[in-house]
Order: C-alpha cells, then sequence, then structure tokens
C-alpha cells in the first residue's frame, strides 16, 4: 500500500469588481485559459473579504473605485491581513494614485480593457512571488555578545570587528 500524498490545491485567483458582465467575462476568460487556477468572483469588497475569511486566497484583481468602498481601503486592509498577498488593480482611471502610494502588496495596476495576455502573465508573476514568499526561511536572529562600556568609547567599526572576532 503506498502512501497518500496530500491533493495539492489550486492556487486561489480572486476578482474584485462591482460591474458584472465585467466581472463575468474576465473570470470566464481566466477560467477558460488556465483550468489550472480557482477562480472567484465577487462584486464588491464586502463580499471579498468574506470569502477571504473562509478561504486562503493567493491572488486578488481588483477594482480600484466601488461605491461601497475606495479600492484603496479594501487593498490596505489585504496588506494589513497578509502582507505577501499580491494583488492587481484593474481601472479605467489613469488619474488613480500611483502604485507606490496605494500598497506594498500591488504588484500592479493594469487600465481596462486589460489585454489578456498583458494580465495573465501579471498573475503568473504574482503567483510565484506568493510561492517564493511562502517558501522563504523565517530569517533567526541570535543575540549578540554584550559590550562593555569601555568599547562605546571606541569607533563602531572596532567594536564591530572585536565582537566578530570574539575579544
Amino acid at each position: 500500500m503506498g502512501l497518500l500524498q496530500p491533493e495539492m490545491a489550486l492556487p486561489h485567483i480572486l476578482i474584485v469588481d462591482e460591474r458584472v458582465h465585467a466581472l463575468r467575462s474576465l473570470s470566464g476568460a481566466l477560467r477558460a485559459a488556465h483550468p489550472e487556477w480557482n477562480v472567484s468572483a465577487v462584486d464588491s469588497p464586502v463580499r471579498a473579504v468574506a470569502l477571504i475569511e473562509r478561504e486562503p486566497v493567493d491572488v486578488v484583481i481588483t477594482e480600484a473605485v466601488f461605491d461601497e468602498m475606495r479600492g484603496a481601503r479594501f487593498v490596505a486592509w489585504l496588506a494589513e491581513r497578509d502582507p505577501d498577498l499580491p494583488c492587481l488593480i484593474l481601472t479605467e482611471r489613469p488619474d488613480l494614485a500611483p502604485r507606490r502610494s496605494v500598497s506594498p502588496n500591488v504588484q500592479r495596476v493594469l487600465l481596462k480593457p486589460a489585454q489578456m495576455d498583458v494580465l495573465e502573465a501579471c498573475v503568473a508573476r504574482a503567483l510565484r512571488a506568493r510561492q517564493t514568499a511562502r517558501q522563504a526561511p523565517i530569517e533567526r536572529v541570535e543575540p549578540r555578545p554584550i559590550v562593555s562600556a569601555v568599547a562605546w568609547s571606541t569607533p563602531l567599526f572596532a567594536v564591530d570587528r572585536a565582537i566578530r572576532s570574539g575579544r
């Protein structure tokens, strides 16, 4: 009898957009092109929050402007909940804040209608970033030896050299 291997979950892509037609079109296109992805679609940030609290998500594709909540507020919530969760913003408004000022987890801001091959490449890149973040080793910081008060009168590079040499 062989060992049972745990099932590998499909990467979970969540699309958030109030416009149901755009939501159905985009989610359908991604599902058809990438059956190896689990694509979910919701029409509001509130529903997205509920889904994310129930199930793990690997990449979020979201609109930047919603009636009930600003997209930036939603993306900030995502970053606070999971700083390694990559987000892609799709918007019709090029005047919105640049990516860097939105949130650190926003990997790309794309103008609608986004070319499907560009969006697919962005999702694939975001999935690789997510996988890398999950596999990154946790850095263990070793405590440094206590430096005597006499050492503080010497330049810092000398203190560092003394610590490394064990003096």
